[in-house]
């Protein structure tokens, strides 16, 4: 084989992998996320389709007309509520009892003893002090002076002789109470009828 020859055969064995590859059409590389992909495609078509209802119509050359519901919901007011409120009575002042919050509440156990119900911390509290030898009894009091009428819950009772010089001030003895939970739902409820007759 002469030398040309040999060298026309190198560059053939070099060039026929090339030759090769430049006749088959280059293969398409396939994505890694083709699902996410066309989702993406068609979520874009769709969000185009709502902001732009005729575009694809006009394309085709047919006529649109787009169309829409709207529906507007219920429309609340504060100020309208506070002018329609009808309130059912003036709620006492200070730290509602047990027996106060189960009369409210819709379904409240009541004891047969009228709706008062015995509360376990109450009697826990009430046999402490028992125990330590505190007085357990308390006295209700309707009062009378310059500011109006309020009850009055004392652990003692009150002489008419150390209120003979203050001419203002008027009490009634309403009662005697064993047990601080039964005096305090006492008081609550002579202050409700206090502000009631006020």
């Amino acid at each position: 084989m002469s030398p040309s020859a040999r060298a026309l055969a190198a560059i053939l064995v070099l060039a026929l992998p090339a030759l090769a590859l430049a006749q088959d059409p280059p293969r398409a590389r396939r994505r890694g996320t083709p699902v996410r992909d066309s989702i993406d495609r068609v979520i874009e078509q769709v969000v185009l389709a709502h902001l732009v209802p005729c575009e694809a119509a006009s394309r085709k050359g047919v006529p649109c007309f787009p169309i829409g519901i709207e529906q507007e919901g219920p429309r609340f007011s504060v100020a309208d509520a506070l002018r329609r409120y009808r309130g059912t009575g003036a709620p006492a002042p200070g730290v509602p009892t047990v027996a106060d919050i189960q009369g409210q509440m819709a379904g409240a156990p009541q004891s047969a003893s009228g709706g008062v119900s015995t509360d376990p911390v109450c009697g826990a509290r009430m046999l402490w002090k028992k125990l330590q030898g505190r007085n357990t009894t308390y006295h209700l009091y309707r009062t009378w002076d310059e500011r109006g009428e309020r009850p009055l819950l004392t652990d003692h009772r009150l002489d008419p002789e150390d209120y003979r010089t203050n001419l203002q001030f008027r009490f009634e003895y309403l009662g005697e109470f064993s047990g601080e939970c039964a005096a305090v739902a006492a008081w609550n409820k002579a202050l409700r009828e206090s502000v009631d007759r006020e």
